[in-house]
């Protein structure tokens, strides 16, 4: 690939893996008629297919890309929707030699936006040829002209033959294997590059912290764009000879019990998920629909890509307890997309440790302090240690290593960290000794790691700097507070050369949103937190990332721009005079 901003790879070792496509090859070879993959939609029956058979599904792109003249180190943008093409074409570039990326979602209204949205990913990541499905590739010419590059549509690919595996590269593991994206929680997506030899020492080290192995069945309810579902997915069950079973995301959040009923009709063994897809399971999924679900074959079920909540997690082990769910099962992955997937996990049948921490020494004074009684106190989940390959330190605004309980950057340091950006995107700019400092805030504590939020979210108010998370946390703590549907935004005040806390909630019942709010203001207040204003919003008002983080840019632009436009997408509330106070004591640029 042509376009990456290199980094040092003096952290990796002579000795790791094989490329990764040999893992595919011998597994298919050894076995053709084990099963590999399942894939559930909510309104058809499933697609499934061996080892064998999605080797060949996967040369058969294989060929349909090398007619198209693509050639090894080129990227593909893999634009597919959740079917039957999106993973053979992923696994058909790698096999190849080419560099593949799963496309986010892309919000838009119409084709035009879409199609922009596709140029500028396209642009952003150095793409050669992109992938659609037939609906989209079979636009008129000048549509497909304007992508500016090679447009293959997956229906092609039952045309030809696939590729004779004696014709394949011959591949080492410093070729690049994959781009995959960040979740694009503080900005627009980064496309991270990772070597075949990042990719088997990720999926390698991980595999031996899960206990992986071919008798497992891996459920998911995610599509390939996330790392989770790529890597502890896809890319794990390839290497390990697991079976993987994906659920149609569209067909679960419409349905959440249809992710239950996969786990207990093909007896899933490992789950992962994000934080918001635990709360939606441990909320939306009444009584009666859990009757007949069997939750006992789950030996691991880990809450991912997000910061994870105590309360979240002890709310769906107590729901799904009496469906054979075995709480020791739970665990917690920290992870990062220039990782791989996992930095840290939690040991297995050990639940996550919970840390309570004093709101006001943590909020004031940046310090971990355990809380008394009296104190208000928030809950930090421990997200296990560091994976073997991998280091993890604490630095502190010096750069300096950090004692435990010291809040400060996480860094890390690997064999499994990637090769750089893509293209358009900045050089590593956080790489010190080796050491990629992750923009995170936490802190260790017997030897475990403990997540606290970004860095870039920090809020100045008056001569104070405080983090939203634990400021969310206390929020979200309220009785009425939708589950996972609270903000908390700095707006800058320029007479005051400050920024103002305001607090966007989403309330359970809006006939109750003056209780809510009031609640909300009366324990900001008994933790001496600067809150200007309190706002309850509609239900799904509220914007998240693809990875289901809150998109705290967006929220912020969507509410400024609510204060200044009398036209614009205002929530109907029953508290205007606070948008009025806002208005008026609030400038900005």
């Amino acid at each position: 690939m042509r376009s990456i901003n290199a980094r040092s790879r003096r952290n990796l070792t002579p000795d790791t893996p094989q490329p990764f496509t040999r893992a595919q090859l011998s597994r298919a070879a050894a076995a053709p008629g084990r099963p590999q993959l399942e894939l559930r939609f909510g309104d058809r029956d499933a697609l499934r297919w061996t080892r064998g058979e999605l080797l060949i599904a996967s040369l058969r792109f294989l060929k349909l890309y090398r007619k198209q003249g693509l050639r090894r180190g080129d990227v593909v943008l893999i634009a597919l929707p959740y079917g039957p093409s999106e993973i053979p074409a992923f696994l058909g570039a790698m096999l190849g030699g080419l560099v593949p990326a799963c496309l986010p979602p892309i919000r838009h209204t119409d084709n035009a936006g879409y199609g922009n949205a596709l140029r500028e990913m396209i642009a952003r990541i150095g793409a050669e040829a992109v992938v659609l499905d037939s609906a989209t590739g079979d636009r008129d010419d000048s549509d497909r002209e304007a992508l500016g590059v090679c447009v293959i549509t997956d229906e092609l690919a039952d045309e030809v033959s696939p590729v004779d595996t004696s014709e394949l590269p011959d591949l080492t593991g410093d070729d690049l294997a994959l781009i995959q994206f960040t979740t694009g929680a503080t900005g627009r997506a980064k496309g991270a590059a990772l070597t075949h030899r990042a990719v088997c020492n990720q999926v390698r080290h991980y595999a031996q912290a899960m206990a992986t192995d071919d008798a497992d069945v891996i459920v998911l309810p995610l599509r390939l764009h996330d790392n989770a579902a790529l890597m502890a997915g896809l890319l794990q069950a390839i290497m390990t000879g697991a079976e993987l079973v994906l659920v149609s995301p569209h067909a679960w959040v419409n349905r959440p019990v249809a992710l239950l009923e996969a786990i207990t009709q093909r007896r899933g063994t490992l789950c992962w998920m994000p934080n918001y897809a635990v709360a939606l399971l441990a909320d939306r999924v009444p009584a009666a629909h859990r009757v007949g679900c069997d939750l006992s074959s789950l030996r691991s079920l880990i809450n991912c890509t997000d910061l994870c909540r105590a309360d979240t997690m002890w709310s769906f082990a107590a729901r799904y307890q009496p469906c054979g769910l075995d709480p020791a099962a739970l665990g917690i992955a920290y992870t990062m997309a220039e990782n791989g997937f996992a930095v840290a996990q939690t040991s297995l049948k050990c639940p996550p440790r919970v840390h309570r921490v004093a709101y006001r020494d943590l909020i004031d004074h940046h310090r971990i302090v355990d809380a008394t009684g009296e104190a208000v106190a928030i809950d930090v989940l421990a997200c296990g240690r560091a994976i073997d390959g991998t280091s993890i330190r604490i630095v502190d605004e010096a750069g300096r290593p950090a004692q435990d309980r010291q809040v400060g950057e996480i860094a890390v340091r690997g064999d499994a960290m990637f090769a750089g950006y893509a293209r358009t995107e900045t050089a590593v700019e956080h790489d010190h000794d080796g050491w990629q400092y992750t923009g995170d805030l936490g802190y260790l504590r017997d030897g475990d790691l403990y997540v606290l939020g970004r860095k870039s979210d920090g809020i100045v108010v008056g001569e104070r700097t405080v983090y939203p998370q634990p400021i969310e946390a206390v929020a979200s703590s309220v009785e009425g507070v939708h589950e996972g549907r609270v903000v908390a935004l700095g707006l800058p005040d320029h007479q005051g050369g400050t920024d103002r806390l305001v607090i966007l909630f989403e309330p359970e019942d809006e006939n109750q949103a003056d209780i809510t709010l009031a609640e909300i203001e009366r324990r900001a207040t008994q933790a001496d937190c600067p809150v200007d204003a309190v706002v309850p919003v509609p239900r799904k008002w509220l914007m998240k990332t693809v990875a289901g983080r809150m998109a705290r840019g967006t929220n912020r632009n969507r509410y400024l721009a609510m204060l200044d436009d009398e036209t614009a997408d205002r929530p109907k509330i029953k508290h205007p005079q606070r948008l009025r106070i806002m208005s008026s004591t609030t400038t900005h640029a």
